[in-house]
């Protein structure tokens, strides 16, 4: 999948993955318990947004709006974080 198709996508959480927020922490685990991910603020606001609606590139716009990032450093990240909750199976790109 090239950069500007994954941008298009919309990834969505995987059946069963939730996010929980501890005191100290917040975790996301998969559907049979099988993986937990301790994540930054920014990371769960991302799985939040892995709904099936919202596409990758409108996580970056959310992102560059919200912060003082770069759009090309903004991509990078969300990219990054994507990826690795794709690797633990807790979201999927459709």
């Amino acid at each position: 999948m090239t950069a500007e198709s994954r941008l298009d996508s919309r990834p969505v959480r995987s059946p069963g993955a939730a996010l929980e927020r501890k005191t100290r922490r917040t975790l996301i685990r998969s559907g049979d318990g099988g993986v937990v991910v301790s994540v930054n603020t920014s990371a769960a606001a991302l799985f939040e947004l892995c709904d099936g609606a919202t596409t990758v590139g409108e996580m970056v716009t959310a992102v560059c709006d919200a912060s003082s990032i770069p759009l090309v450093q903004a991509e990078g990240d969300v990219l990054r974080t994507l990826d690795e909750l794709e690797k633990s199976g807790l979201i999927i790109f459709e």
